[in-house]
């Protein structure tokens, strides 16, 4: 979602004028509406095992997921990306986790971005962001510093996936 939101920034300082930030919305809490957890592709950071079996323990058949009641309402972090039609989780990874597994639930989007527009100034090419424009590559800063992306190859996997994700956005909307 950084880089995404990175390359928003870029194009709108660049080539959009100061008032353009694309397309975002939060959505009001009385207007959250409930999405069944299997309907979009759902990006988790699960990190906690224990956690995760204790979920998959307490998520059943008597307690199914759903993010309306009051142990995950304050918890669930959920933003809906367009064209890509994908959510990316940043808090409530374990129970949403364990409910995808069930293939049982509700979870909702809090905040929607639509980067439609910026397929018109960019393109990923496997390695890099590429201005449209200019032919030059987008520099985004993920907010992770040089040395740790030089030791964590899981940075790399990440930018690559998000360009590959970002191209895929751009399938869906031809």
């Amino acid at each position: 979602e950084v880089i995404y939101h990175n390359l928003a920034n870029y194009i709108n300082e660049k080539y959009l004028s100061t008032e353009s930030n694309g397309k975002w919305r939060h959505i009001k809490e009385e207007d959250l509406k409930p999405v069944p957890v299997n309907k979009y592709p759902i990006l988790l950071s699960v990190w906690s095992g224990e956690k995760v079996l204790k979920n998959l323990v307490k998520i059943n058949e008597e307690n199914i997921f759903d993010y309306s009641e009051f142990l995950y309402s304050r918890n669930i972090e959920n933003s809906f990306i367009l064209p890509i039609q994908i959510i990316i989780n940043s808090n409530g990874n374990h129970s949403q986790f364990s409910a995808r597994m069930k293939n049982k639930g509700t979870t909702t989007i809090k905040d929607e971005y639509d980067y439609s527009y910026l397929y018109s100034y960019v393109k990923f090419d496997g390695i890099n962001f590429i201005d449209k424009r200019s032919k030059k590559i987008i520099e985004i800063n993920t907010g992770t510093s040089e040395r740790v992306r030089r030791q964590d190859k899981r940075y790399d996997e990440l930018f690559f996936y998000s360009g590959v994700l970002f191209e895929m956005g751009r399938y869906l909307l031809e």
